[in-house]
């Protein structure tokens, strides 16, 4: 074939790699494998060579299927319909890595005691890199009076959000059992319940990057309180101010605790000219307070904080626009903006 640029959908068609169960039923025809996605990865052809190689590291827990089409290689001509047909394929098996735990859950967010009966969402960070898919299996959500696991607390998406690392799982409540007037709500009632105390507990046995178990078994214990269905108030944040010539942080405190990731990357200080102010953020007392620690020492004069609208509390609710809109309520049909600004100044 001689060596070529890869051309990731043409080399696809010729090879391509899928994941399956590692025990699939007498039943499962190739055909039904197949028509799953594919994994993604890049194609490298070199000589008589085609090489794939995955975006993601092979787990030893799942099992794999290459499929290759003969008939799709480039140049390639038949006549022949049985052998427009042909699909040859091999099972793949990533042999069990004895390796040490050394991956542990390093936070959970919300990180404070006390949460809203209508919690949307939870971030699990760990240490180290995970491995994707088993996610739903290894979280559970526990009612403690009880001791009893609530029945399918959680959004389980086929597609797993994780960052780019791999080291943050984003795991959320099913919004169905949240939104007021949703049958699942109606029929099952809400994940959590105002008054009780639950844990989110992650177990030792998922399995991180290197197929080593957790380190240890992950336990958060909460308690929850009535929801919460207020929208976020710029407005209403208490600001702590530096003054000018120092490098000291600026404050800004919400009155409560907001998303977490949300929060780190969805407000920024600009100077009077509308230019961004370089700074470090970071945030404090369980994602309470916003800290902004400039580069350079502040200038006298008037700044202001540009805050996007999607900033969102443990709720769910943005600046102005709640996670639980009624729909037949006038008052709640208020227009969204991008962006809200808050002024300050520097003296």
């Amino acid at each position: 074939m001689g060596s070529a640029a890869p051309d990731t959908i043409q080399w696809q068609r010729v090879l391509a790699v899928y994941a399956e169960p590692v025990m699939p039923s007498a039943s499962t025809r190739l055909f039904d494998q197949v028509t799953q996605p594919a994994m993604l990865g890049s194609h490298l052809v070199t000589g008589e060579r085609l090489q794939f190689t995955p975006s993601f590291p092979l787990q030893p827990s799942i099992q794999y299927r290459a499929v290759l089409r003969p008939q799709a290689l480039p140049g390639v001509k038949t006549n022949d319909d049985a052998n427009n047909n042909i699909i040859l394929s091999k099972v793949l098996r990533i042999p069990a890595i004895l390796a040490s735990a050394t991956t542990r859950v390093s936070a959970v967010h919300p990180s404070e005691g006390k949460l809203p009966e209508n919690l949307l969402k939870f971030y699990i960070q760990f240490s180290g890199s995970m491995s994707r898919g088993r996610s739903y299996e290894n979280i559970r959500l526990i009612e403690e009076s009880t001791r009893q696991v609530v029945e399918l607390p959680f959004l389980e998406l086929d597609e797993e959000l994780w960052d780019r690392d791999m080291t943050r799982l984003t795991v959320l409540l099913d919004p169905g059992r949240i939104k007021r007037g949703v049958k699942p709500l109606v029929d099952t009632g809400p994940a959590l319940q105002a008054g009780k105390t639950y844990s989110l507990v992650i177990d030792s046995h998922w399995l991180d990057a290197q197929g080593a178990p957790l380190l240890e078994t992950h336990r958060k214990t909460f308690e929850v309180i009535p929801a919460d269905r207020q929208t976020a108030d710029p407005a209403a944040w208490t600001l702590h101010l530096p003054t000018s010539g120092t490098q000291r942080p600026i404050a800004a405190d919400f009155g409560e605790a907001m998303d977490h990731a949300l929060a780190a990357r969805c407000i920024r200080v600009l100077d009077r000219h509308g230019e961004r102010v370089e700074g470090a953020v970071q945030l404090e007392q369980q994602d309470h307070i916003w800290v902004f620690e400039p580069k350079h020492p502040w200038q006298p004069g008037k700044y202001r904080l540009e805050i996007q609208s999607i900033i969102e509390d443990l709720a769910g609710n943005n600046i102005g626009k709640p996670f639980d809109v009624k729909l037949d309520d006038p008052a709640q049909q208020i227009p969204f903006r991008q962006r809200v600004w808050r002024e300050f100044e520097i003296r």
